[in-house]
């Protein structure tokens, strides 16, 4: 059974050297690195199969005599130290020694091929001395051609020497070969700065490694420490250390993606060496029961054969099944796979609120799934579309949202070559940007037709091409980044709404705190008042100073413009009221100051109808002046007049002529200050409310308390205007006398 098992692992061994350089042959043929692999692991094939075939052929007497030929074939496998070496300088980029000397790969292969030619055709050194010699080839040209006969016996002699030392000299040269190409491997290790491409360099350093030592063992040492080991075994250990090298590419295939191996090719190889290895198994039980049968039960052996045949198909499917389910966990359950990659990433994008992280982890996760030189995701800025370049971070390249670059990727709405893109722009800064950025594709990030930014990407490290499949997932994670970064924005429309929000909390607390907390009192008047902001916050004021028992100021004010605008008009006119009015006590002069101040600190634009005056509580003297405000309405003996005065409006221009009026109250008077909001809010058919309807329900409550007036006009503007919006502040002072 020995000897069996021996022909099926180096049978099968050889099968799985081919079926990889196959396999990787096949993903992408045109590329270089691709043709140089799967030729190594062509030539590795050799050594295995023909090493099965030799078992297979000693146990045939009369197939002996082809052994001779098989073993000078056998060195056909040779040829994979060259190929060795010239992929260790095509991997995991093409060294620059290639491209000086584009001969080089054929001087690489040239002591191999002079090794295969000498022992192909020369059974010995003497065979090479006296097949053709100088006295058979040159005897016409007689002794003047002396010399020429004995450079030839020269040549003859030297190819002799080469053949007698022939095993240990070109061992020595398969070992530099080996060392060279380690010692390459290694050097492109240490500039790797992808975890994924130095792992799949170690890996396939250390099965080079254990596959050198097997050919060593098998080779070398017997010829320098003089061992004992015979042909085929020197073949086995040869065959044993190609299958550990294969299996060490063979992993790095499917563990880390080794030369972009599609998934569904890597475990389509995977599973159907399953398959092989249990079929070779299953032949091999065959075989044994079957010459087992036959000592032990003669003729009826077939029985025990056709039972075995059943039992193996019946239970052939499920080892199938449950060997499969195995090395699907095994294998692929942290497998580096870039579908996974990149769809985990898909999802993870749009979690992501902040452009900054967005970009981190978008080119942080293809620079390591995809193995691409350069990375980049451009984020809209203003106007342009912008990245910080990888070598200079303190540079950024900007492309203009409105150039031609963004036209031609939104009518292009797929990914775009970078030579397309050149050939089709005529933007000097675009190229430019272009070049810096390193580009060989390009993915537009279109939402609602709607350039947001743009994914771009360099050219991989290995220099291979992108597969269909790598296209296909990033233009779905183009997709997704467009709609995260069409979220971001929402995001940060809504932030700012908060913000925006919470200041106009904040000023409308501010614009509160500037309005009297109550309305004073005295034993000759009494107050009520209301302000009903049209917004959150708005431009109406109102204000009261009582100097002392005798004197109580009031002024009511409404600035030019609504929220926040209106509201900081309205602060700033606030604070100067109040410092002059506590100043001056004429009104008129306290008026002219605030118009100075508002005058020389806004816009003509801005400006303050308002109303100012000072009650002598005692002799019942109302002092003030009116710059442009709404006309007071005075209720007396049943009937309601305006108080009459009016200047320009505070904050025109400065050196106003501001007048002020004097008018005697008297005890039941009822005097009613109020802004435009109350008169000129307006119903469904835009009609106004109008001072007539005020001046009626003046007359109507002027019996009632004040508060109940204040109350019953507020509730019939609002019932004036059925939807209840104001479009006005709602501003509003009932002083009565006593």
């Amino acid at each position: 059974m020995i000897p069996n098992l021996i022909t099926v692992v180096y049978l099968i061994s050889g099968v799985l050297l081919f079926l990889l350089g196959l396999l990787i042959l096949r993903e992408r043929p045109r590329q270089r690195v691709n043709r140089v692999t799967s030729a190594m692991l062509f030539f590795a094939a050799v050594g295995p199969i023909f090493a099965a075939f030799g078992l297979l052929l000693e146990k045939t007497p009369e197939a002996a005599g082809g052994l001779g030929w098989l073993q000078r074939l056998f060195l056909i496998w040779e040829f994979f130290f060259p190929a060795l070496l010239l992929f260790s300088l095509v991997f995991p980029r093409e060294h620059r020694i290639l491209q000086a000397r584009p001969r080089l790969p054929l001087l690489i292969f040239l002591p191999q091929a002079w090794h295969f030619i000498l022992i192909l055709f020369f059974d010995s050194s003497a065979q090479i001395r006296y097949w053709f010699t100088p006295e058979s080839l040159l005897p016409q040209l007689g002794p003047f051609f002396e010399p020429v006969r004995l450079f030839f016996r020269l040549f003859l002699d030297s190819m002799a020497l080469v053949y007698d030392y022939h095993e240990a000299f070109f061992v020595l040269i398969n070992l530099i070969y080996v060392v060279l190409a380690i010692f390459y491997l290694q050097r492109s290790d240490h500039r790797l700065e992808s975890p994924r491409l130095q792992k799949q360099v170690r890996l396939i350093v250390w099965g080079i490694r254990v596959s050198t030592g097997f050919y060593a063992i098998a080779f070398l040492l017997p010829k320098f420490l003089f061992l004992q080991v015979s042909l085929w075994q020197a073949y086995i250990l040869t065959s044993l250390g190609l299958l550990l090298g294969a299996l060490s590419i063979a992993w790095a295939i499917i563990r880390y993606h080794f030369l972009d191996i599609q998934f569904i090719l890597r475990r389509g190889f995977v599973f159907s060496l399953t398959s092989g290895v249990l079929v070779g198994v299953y032949l091999l039980l065959y075989a044994e029961v079957k010459r087992a049968a036959s000592l032990t039960l003669g003729e009826n052996s077939r029985f025990v054969e056709a039972l075995f045949l059943i039992v193996a198909i019946i239970a052939f499917q499920p080892l199938l099944n449950f060997f499969e389910t195995l090395l699907d966990r095994v294998l692929y359950r942290h497998a580096g796979d870039y579908r996974r990659s990149l769809q985990g990433l898909s999802q993870e994008v749009l979690t992501i609120l902040e452009p900054e992280k967005l970009r981190e982890k978008v080119v942080n996760g293809l620079t390591e799934t995809l193995l691409a030189e350069t990375v980049y995701l451009l984020l809209p800025e203003g106007d342009a579309l912008q990245t910080p370049l990888l070598e200079r971070p303190q540079e950024q390249v900007r492309i203009a949202r409105n150039g031609e670059m963004v036209r031609y990727m939104l009518e292009a709405d797929n990914p775009v070559l970078e030579s397309d893109m050149m050939a089709r722009i005529s933007n000097m800064h675009d190229q430019i940007a272009l070049r810096k950025l390193r580009a060989e594709i390009l993915f537009p990030l279109v939402h609602r037709q709607n350039v947001l930014g743009a994914l771009v990407l360099g050219r991989k490290i290995t220099h291979t091409s992108y597969s269909y499949e790598e296209l296909t997932l990033l233009r779905l994670l183009a997709e997704q980044l467009a709609i995260a970064l069409e979220n971001m924005q929402l995001y940060r429309e809504k932030l700012e709404k908060q913000r925006i929000e919470e200041e106009i909390k904040v000023a409308e607390e501010i614009q509160r705190s500037l309005l009297p907390r109550e309305c004073p009192s005295g034993a000759n008047f009494e107050l009520a008042a209301m302000n009903i902001p049209s917004r959150i916050i708005g431009g109406d004021f109102y204000d009261f100073i009582q100097f002392s028992d005798s004197r109580l100021a009031i002024a009511i004010g409404d600035v030019s413009g609504k929220g926040i605008p209106g509201a900081m008009l309205m602060s700033n006119f606030h604070a100067a009221f109040r410092a002059y009015a506590l100043r001056y006590p004429s009104p008129r002069k306290v008026v002219s100051q605030v118009n100075e101040h508002i005058s020389l600190t806004t816009s003509p634009e801005k400006f303050v109808t308002f109303f100012y005056g000072v009650l002598d509580c005692k002799k019942y003297r109302f002092t003030f002046t009116n710059a442009g405000h709404n006309y007071p309405l005075l209720c007396r003996d049943g009937v309601v007049r305006p108080i009459k005065e009016h200047d320009l409006v505070v904050g025109i221009r400065p050196g106003v002529n501001y007048h002020q009026r004097i008018i005697k109250l008297q005890p039941g008077d009822t005097v009613i200050f109020y802004t435009d909001g109350v008169t000129e809010a307006f119903n469904e058919e835009e009609a106004i409310f109008g001072e007539e309807r005020l001046t009626q329900l003046i007359l109507q409550y002027r019996d009632a308390p004040i508060d109940a007036i204040r109350e019953h006009i507020y509730q019939e503007v609002c019932h004036f205007s059925p939807e209840a919006n104001l479009q006005d502040d709602f501003t509003l002072i009932i002083l009565r006398l006593k």
